[in-house]
This record gives C-alpha cells, structure tokens and sequence, in this order.
C-alpha cells in the first residue's frame, strides 16, 4: 500500500486529505511541520510527501531544500500543496527546489488525486531524475527564499491592510448585524409570546406530541378535554385518548374530519395532523373539542322537530274526532233532557255523555300537545297557584308521599292560562306519585332566571330576558336513559298496560310550549326525576279572578246561521240552539252561507260558523262578512287555538269562539254572551 506523509500545521487541512486518500486506498501519514516530518520520514520513509509551504518551526521551502539534501529521502517526490505562496514566482522557486508538483489549494478532490497519481507513476517510471537536476546553492537559495518570503510579507502587509478594513467593516456590520439581531431577537420573542397568548385563548384543545408521545405542548382547553380523556392529569406520554390507542385517532376517521370520543355523559370531537420540519422529527399536533353541548342541543332540536311532526298529524286526527264527539255530546245532552224518555234509557243517555266527555278529554289532551288547544291568557301569579295545588295534593296523595314548596320571592307573574297550566302541574305531581309506590318526596321549587344577551341557556329555546323556573323533584325510581329522551311523545308510556295513556307528559309538552315556554327532564334510576319549567316572567300584576257564571241554561229566539261541514255535527248543534229557542238556518259550505245571507229578509243575526272547512274556510269566510254583511254577529267553533295554524288576523281582531266539543250549556252560554254584546 503506498505510503504518503501529509506536512500542514492546520488539523482540518490534515483530516481533509487524510479522508480524501484514505478513499483512495493511500496509507496516510501526517506531522504538523517541516521538523517533525522529517523525523518521522527519517525512521520511515514514504512513498510520497505532500507539504504547505506557510508553517511555524520549518517552512515548507526549508522542508524540501532539506528534503533534497538527505541521501535517502531526495528520490521521494515531493508536492507542494499550498494557498499562500500561489503565484508563478512561487511555483518556480518550489520546482527548482526539487518539488515534484505544485498545487494551489483548494483544489477540486478529482483533480487532486489525478495529481498525486501522476507524480508517483513518474517516479515509478524514472521520469523525474531528481539527483540529475542542479539544486540552488546556499546563496542563490536564500536569495530566492527571501525574495519569496519579501513578496508574501509585502502581499501579507496589504493583505493585512485590506483585513485591517476589512475587519473595521466587519466589526461595523457585526455591530448592525447584532442590533438587527437583537430586534428580530425581540419580535420573534414578541411574536412567540402572541402566539402562546393565542394558543392560550382558542377554545379548542391544542395538545402537541412527538413520535412517542411525549407531551410537548397543551394548552388550558387540551388539559381540560384530555381529563376527561384520560381520566387523570395530564401526564408526560400519552399512549390512548377516549380508550382508543393514538395510532388508531392519527389515522383519519370513516367519515367526517373529526373522530368523536364519548366517555361518561361527554362527547370529545378529534383530530390529528402531523407536522415535519427539517429541524425536529415529525410529531402530531390534536386538535380536540368538547361538543357536548352541541350534540344534546342537536338531540333536543331533532326531538322538538319530530315531536313537532307527531303534533300536526295528532292535531289533523283530532279536527275530525272533535266533529265526531261534538255531535255526540250534543245529542247525549237532548237525550237526557227528553221528557218522553224512561229513567233507565236516560241512565244510558248520562252514560254516552259521561265516555263522551272523557274522550273529549283524551282530544284536548292531544290538542293541548299538538299546541292547537285554544286558551285565555292572562296576567297571573304562579306561587298562588302552585300553594293552592301543594295544598290539593296534601289532601289527595298518599300520606307517604311527603310535598314541599320552595320560592325565593312573593309572586311569579306569567302570561299563562291558569287551568292549562293547573292541568299541566297536575299531570306532573300524579306522574311523580306513580313514581314512588313505596313513598317519598315530592318538591315544587319556583326561582327566576335571567339570561343577558349571549350567555349560554339551560335550553336552546330560552332566549335573553327573564324566565320562571320550576321544578317539580320526586325521589322516585327513576327513567331509564333509553326511555327519557321518549317521555313527551304521544301515547308512550312506561307504565304497565292499562295504567297509563302515554299523553300526560305529551300534554304537559304542549301547554308550556303553547306558553313560548320550554321543558327538561333529568332522571337517575333508583334517585329520582326532576322536570324542569320554563316560562317567561312578565311584569303586569296578576289579573283578577273571573266571576263564577249563572247554572241556568240561557235561551233566546233571533235567527241563527249555522255554517258546518260535518253532517252529523250540523244536525247536532242545530238541534240544540233549536232547544234553546233560536231559529237555525243551517249551510254546509262558505258559498251556501253567503248565499243565505244574500236572500232578502233574512233576519239573521247571528253566524256560528266552524273554521276548518273545504271551498271556504272560515277565514275567508270572516273577511266577506265584514266586508258585505258588517252588522251580523260572528261566533266560531274550533278545536284549534286562533292564534295557530295562520288564523292570527282572527284572534287580533277578538273575533269569539267556542272550543269543540262542547256540551250543550257551553253552546248556550257562549251564544247568548255574543248577541247580548
């Protein structure tokens, strides 16, 4: 293996070409000056020295005129490999020295080792004849050499000279570069500090891992969600989230951006991006949400749109069942008041009209859902009409069942209907009884709420302003969670078979909605339920209790127009004002009304008209009345509440009506009221 022996007192010079031969297959060798490599090639000779020239204790023109002057060493060939001395001067006085190359650092590695190559196959071929070649003399030598040593002292002063400048115009723009560095230094600080205030403040979780999981950055909302995640505080590795390992939640999910985690009653929405740089391995950035309370605003809205659906086609159903018990009622109330009649078939006649009036009272049960049962609104205290109803109760319920009232002010006015809304308090204190056959507590809780613009709700319905809230807590057995979010539809029940009819909740739903209330329920099995209240607070003082009215049937003779669609029920109602001593004129449709009433002499003085009918309704209707026939009285029959289902013109111009069905005496007191106006 050729030897080689590399001269140069700069250790990267050295380390440079000992790798680059070393490739090359080249034994290599190296001393750091003129001195110690001739001691070293004095033991050992090499097959080729490669010398600087600029080095302290002997240069490399020293080294080599020494070199050449050593009976052993002189057939080595020497190279000069330098990036002081570099012009032609310098290469001439190198080559008459002896040197078998000179090369201008730095040189390109290719081309270098071509060189080193050419200089030992001369030598192998006797090409170079060394001892042949005349050598400088001691003073032609020195001459040569100071000369040399002259040139580079005088290109080393300018040298110095330009460095001199050259260090000045560094050391100013050192002096810039540092204070551009000290402001770039102070905006990126800037910069980061804004950046960790935003990261701060998002309100999603931003939780920053490498590879393997090591925590390298969170922020307040990640160390909030990843507690409920992991069940603990945060720790320094995270191996899983929600029990899903973080190489399955790296991957995208099936569908959508975000994976969702459910743990307990939360629901943690996910994602996750990997982030490289040239600067630091890949880690993975998670960005998490909590979106509980927007998957329970979404359930309750879905539940409010199907209950919704539920309620148009139950208020459809009972339009027709109106029509049908109205007729029944009637004619089971001129039955019982028919002389001719023996007492036993008016036992009978009492009986229709007593399952007549309980399935008027599943109807209203279902209007009051569907939010089509007509109401009378009014300024009205809460807390005397929940005493009053605690009081009921003390007397009614079992004497296990212990009640309670709680309130934290002397009056709760809301615009409401006091017998809806008895009827909707009673549905809860009797399911609340059901609930607890072994005993318990029963508590109506009255508070207010107020809600400033923006602040979250209980309920998505609830907007800014001030709300009553009552709950009614019993410490019953509880509703499964599968079955509580069912509790306000129609006719679903957790009773057993024939305890219940699945409509107190329904109708509980549609009073306080009918209210522009809302209403909630929480439940634990085997703690208790708790239905929650909401209705606006209104600032009018409550309204005086309505006189109790006459038992005596009124009666009168003006003529009546009797405006029905239904057959049965038109027979029904004629019937009875014909009872009650008024001459009917009965119409089918809108157009055989307008027609009546186109007849001279008519002597009508009254419309009783039904509102929901084919060709015209009762709305159309009241707008050609008006305006052809102002001086007749109008009176409408309804199973739906006029400020519903697009009658609002009606109920804003206080147009009366009567609530289908209705009994006999409701026909007379309502008739009478409305001509006697």
């Amino acid at each position: 293996m050729t030897q080689v022996l590399i001269v140069d007192d700069q250790e990267q010079n050295l380390y440079l070409l000992q790798v680059l031969l070393g490739t090359y297959g080249y034994a290599v060798r190296s001393a750091r000056n003129g001195i110690e490599a001739l001691e070293m090639a004095r033991r050992e000779a090499p097959d080729l020295i490669i010398t600087d020239i600029l080095m302290p204790g002997m240069d490399g023109f020293s080294l080599c005129r020494a070199w050449m002057a050593d009976e052993h060493l002189r057939r080595v060939p020497l190279v000069f490999y330098t990036a002081t001395y570099t012009d032609a001067q310098d290469e001439a006085f190198a080559l008459s020295l002896g040197a078998a190359r000179f090369i201008v650092k730095p040189a390109e590695p290719d081309a270098f080792v071509e060189a080193v190559r050419q200089v030992l196959a001369n030598h192998a071929a006797q090409r170079l004849a060394p001892d042949e070649e005349p050598r400088p003399t001691d003073e032609p030598f020195y001459q040569q050499y100071n000369h040399a040593l002259i040139r580079k002292l005088e290109a080393k002063m300018v040298q110095l000279e330009e460095a001199n400048r050259a260090l000045e115009r560094d050391i100013a723009e050192r002096k810039r570069a540092e204070a551009e560095r000290e402001r770039l230094l102070a905006q990126v600080q800037a910069q980061a500090k804004q950046i960790t205030q935003i990261v701060e403040s998002v309100p999603d979780g931003m939780l920053l891992l490498d590879a393997a999981g090591q925590v390298l950055l969170t922020n307040p909302a990640a160390r909030r969600d990843l507690a409920v995640l992991t069940g603990a505080e945060i720790s320094a590795r995270v191996t899983a989230l929600g029990g899903r390992p973080l190489a399955e939640l790296m991957a995208p999910p099936p569908s959508g951006q975000w994976h969702e985690l459910h743990v307990g009653t939360r629901t943690i929405a996910l994602t996750a991006q990997p982030i490289s740089s040239a600067a630091a391995p890949e880690s993975w950035l998670f960005i998490t949400n909590d979106i509980t309370e927007l998957r329970d605003q979404q359930r309750y809205r879905q539940m409010q749109e199907r209950l919704a659906t539920v309620g148009q086609l139950a208020a459809g159903i009972a339009h027709d069942f109106n029509n049908i018990m109205g007729a029944i009622m009637l004619y089971a109330g001129l039955l019982e008041k028919a002389p001719e009649l023996a007492p036993r078939h008016q036992r009978y006649a009492a009986t229709i009209r007593q399952q007549a009036d309980h399935a008027a009272n599943l109807i209203r049960q279902i209007l009051d859902f569907s939010r089509r049962a007509p109401m009378e609104r009014n300024a009205h205290d809460l807390l005397s009409q929940a005493k009053e109803l605690v009081n009921l109760l003390a007397r009614t319920l079992p004497e296990h069942i212990k009640l309670s009232i709680r309130y934290d002010r002397n009056e709760y006015i809301v615009q409401a209907d006091p017998t809806r809304l008895q009827q909707a308090l009673m549905n809860l204190a009797l399911n609340a009884r059901d609930a607890m056959p072994q005993g318990g507590r029963l508590t109506f809780t009255l508070s207010t709420l107020t809600l400033a613009p923006g602040q979250p709700a209980p309920l998505p319905d609830l907007g800014p302003g001030p709300w009553v809230r009552v709950d009614v807590a019993d410490t019953g057995t509880g509703i499964s969670p599968e079955h509580l979010a069912r509790v306000f539809e129609p006719f679903f029940s957790t009773k057993a078979p024939g305890q219940g009819t699945g409509l107190g909740l329904a109708q509980v739903y549609g009073i306080i909605k009918q209210h522009e209330g809302a209403i909630d329920v929480t439940s634990q099995m085997g703690v208790g339920t708790t239905l929650t209240l909401y209705l606006p607070l209104c600032a009018e003082p409550a309204a005086a209790p309505a006189p109790t009215p006459a038992m005596d049937l009124p009666t009168g003779s003006e003529t009546i127009l009797l405006v029905e669609d239904n057959a049965a029920a038109r027979a029904a109602v004629g019937e009875a004002l014909e009872g009650l001593g008024y001459r009917v004129v009965s119409a089918g449709t809108g157009h055989e009304a307008l027609a009546a009433l186109a007849e001279p002499g008519h002597g009508v003085a009254l419309v009783l008209s039904d509102m929901v009918m084919p060709e015209m309704g009762g709305l159309e209707l009241y707008r050609r009345l008006r305006a052809a026939h102002p001086a007749v009285k109008l009176l409408f029959m309804t199973g739906h509440a006029l400020a519903e289902g697009g009658y609002e013109e009606l109920a804003q111009a206080g147009v009366p009506w009567l609530q289908k069905p209705f009994a006999v005496a409701d026909v007379a007191a309502r008739v009478r009221a409305v001509l006697g106006a």
